[in-house]
């Protein structure tokens, strides 16, 4: 399979990662605690959108999310949380996630983490994540004073089908004030299946953001009625393709008990989806019904994104 890498979008990136200095000292991640203790840590986070692969629904789906999580001094770890939607459409839970997990330093610099997470979404919500029912995933990072790598595998669960993605990633810490506050340039790519993407496109339609609405129209006209019936889906769900390029800028400040994060992102979508839509369309007069099916093929009209993540936690 053949990919054509938008070099004209990503060269300013590349340039970026090449004028990283390489003596600066690297900064302790968040998701490699290491303790001698149990460590309980609650978070309170604001997502201005949910993006996911360089996808958006039409509407906002910004979320508020209290969490909490529990690493245990082995690298067992539970971590729990829910989402409220804060849009001016809907306000209410629109997500409650739990996840379980091991993290461990296999070797200096080199740490593994695999997990498994069960998600529970609103039957309304439009988030492009809502057909996912949960995942398991895989990931590995390597860091040293130069350069941060990771790649993680992941199987994500949706009714019928299994979707598989690799992400890629590459960073650098710049940290100052004895290491309490760390920025990271971070770029990272996505490749995989969509099968939860064309599930979404198939039941989005349904769906206005407050409430589910049917998948037919009916007009009455004296004797006459005529149904619309439309149905969406998406060509070759599970062909296996680059989603999008993700450039961030992560800004940490770790205290002794509490820490402070905010992730501006810019993503670059990929490999835009087919539609194939159907329209049916049903007319009765005087009891005799007689129909028309008319399908169409059309193509996802991707666009640059920006969105931002923002939080506090405690430790304790």
């Amino acid at each position: 399979m053949q990919y054509q890498l938008p070099l004209k979008k990503i060269s300013f990136l590349i340039l970026l990662c090449c004028l990283l200095d390489i003596n600066t000292i690297m900064a302790q991640n968040d998701t490699q605690e290491k303790t001698n203790h149990p460590l309980y840590k609650a978070q309170m986070s604001y997502l201005s959108n949910t993006v996911y692969n360089g996808r958006k629904d039409s509407l906002p789906v910004p979320y508020v999310t209290p969490s909490f999580k529990y690493l245990d001094k082995s690298g067992f770890f539970v971590n729990t949380g829910i989402s409220f939607l804060a849009s001016n459409y809907a306000q209410r839970i629109d997500l409650f996630t739990i996840e379980a997990g091991y993290e461990k330093e296999i070797i200096d610099n080199l740490n593994l983490e695999i997990a498994a997470e069960k998600d529970f979404y609103n039957k309304n919500s439009v988030s492009v994540r809502s057909e996912i029912a949960g995942s398991l995933s895989a990931d590995i990072a390597f860091n040293n004073d130069y350069i941060n790598l990771s790649a993680g595998t992941y199987a994500m669960f949706t009714t019928g089908n299994v979707d598989y993605t690799i992400n890629l990633g590459a960073s650098h810490d710049f940290s100052f004030d004895d290491d309490q506050w760390s920025i990271e340039p971070s770029f990272n790519t996505n490749f995989g299946t969509m099968n939860y993407y064309d599930k979404y496109i198939s039941k989005r339609q349904t769906k206005t953001g407050k409430k589910s609405k049917g998948s037919s129209t009916t007009t009455t006209n004296g004797t006459t009625t005529v149904t619309t019936t439309t149905t969406v889906s998406m060509s070759n769900p599970g062909q296996f393709k680059v989603m999008d390029y993700e450039l961030s800028l992560p800004v940490y400040y770790y205290g002794k008990k509490w820490g402070f994060f905010c992730t501006p992102t810019f993503a670059i979508p990929e490999s835009p989806a087919s539609y194939n839509t159907s329209v049916k369309t049903t007319t009765t007069i005087n009891g005799v019904s007689s129909s028309v099916i008319t399908k169409t093929k059309s193509q996802e009209q991707l666009s640059d994104l920006f969105f931002i993540e923002a939080g506090v936690s405690l430790k304790f």
